[in-house]
């Protein structure tokens, strides 16, 4: 049985937490964040704590090959980073954004992602990542 690939919008505190509980799963997760450029920044040190995951060197190749995508950005960056990807994102991927954004900006990001046939997912985290990881409680939202 092949596993899903996982790809990482953002690699922050919630994406380091993510990304290790998928990786312990024994999925095969890729990541991308703006700040892999910056040497010593979190997201390159997040990077370097996860030998197994992969990442790669331009936000338009995280999608590529990916089932489930998983936005995980600052609010102000929400919109762009979706935008950063679309152009790899296959027909019937999942895009999961657990971005704090508005219900208007959630509504332009759905309908990025239905015109190269993704399906939005809009996700809450309804408590702090810490302590409880993956634990946390999450809503889902969308047309899937």
């Amino acid at each position: 049985m092949s596993k899903i690939v996982i790809g990482l919008l953002g690699l922050g505190e919630v994406g380091s937490v993510v990304a290790e509980a998928l990786l312990s799963r024994g999925h095969r997760v890729k990541a991308w964040d703006i700040n892999f450029a910056r040497p010593g920044s979190r997201a390159s040190v997040n990077l370097a704590s996860h030998p197994k995951l992969e990442s790669v060197e331009a936000a338009s190749q995280l999608a590529s090959g990916c089932t489930v995508l998983i936005s995980m950005v600052t609010a102000g960056n929400a919109k762009d980073a979706a935008r950063s990807i679309i152009a790899g994102v296959d027909v019937e991927t999942f895009y999961l954004d657990l971005n704090s954004v508005s219900p208007e900006c959630k509504y332009e990001m759905a309908a990025m992602m239905a015109s190269c046939g993704a399906r939005f997912v809009e996700a809450a985290i309804m408590a702090p990542i810490h302590p409880k990881g993956m634990d946390a409680p999450v809503l889902l939202g969308g047309a899937w």
